[in-house]
């Protein structure tokens, strides 16, 4: 009863639908097509959705707190954490226009020795990897009122399908960033 529950819970969460005028006109709270994208991998999902939903008060607070390496350090370790707690685990974290502040699938590299990694100098400096505004689920966890976004994609550089879950960290068009969460299949 209680999984069921919670499936309703994340379906209804990730497809409101939110009434602008009386009737005459609808604006989609999410993404079109985030239900049905939704139930398709709806095990997996359910899976990345409650490992970071949990978190995401502590990821959102970490990041407007992060000032320097030894607070990057701390939104860094609590990444790692989430990203362990799942098979295959992957966080990414960015602001709001992409820039990504850190990515589990990076190196730690407090130090700056590698052109690419974890550190607060390398987030400074754009380094950590590739801006992710384009990110179909990063994309649309800001885009849309609801905060959240989906992807799942096949990848050539490893043979494996990846599934993608991302968070808005903040208010709609105010936000601090976004909290993507992922599996390999």
């Amino acid at each position: 009863m209680m999984k069921t529950w919670r499936t309703l819970a994340a379906v209804a969460t990730l497809s409101t639908v939110v009434l602008v005028t009386a009737g005459t006109a609808h604006a989609q709270n999410c993404v079109p097509g985030i239900q049905e994208a939704f139930q398709k991998h709806q095990e997996v999902y359910m899976t990345l959705v409650d490992a970071l939903n949990p978190e995401k008060a502590n990821l959102e607070a970490r990041l407007k707190a992060m000032v320097d390496q030894a607070t990057y350090e701390l939104l860094l370790t609590d990444a790692r954490t989430l990203a362990d707690s799942i098979a295959n685990g992957r966080v990414l974290i960015t602001v709001p226009d992409g820039t990504v502040v850190l990515d589990t699938a990076r190196p730690d590299d407090p130090n700056n020795q590698l052109p690419a990694g974890n550190s607060f100098k390398h987030f400074k400096d754009k380094t950590v990897n590739e801006n992710h505004n384009s990110r179909v689920a990063v994309f649309d966890a800001q885009q849309y009122p609801c905060g959240w976004g989906l992807e799942t994609k096949f990848s050539t550089s490893d043979d494996q399908r990846e599934v993608y879950a991302a968070t808005r960290l903040g208010d709609h068009l105010d936000s601090e960033g976004t909290a993507r969460i992922s599996t390999k299949q």
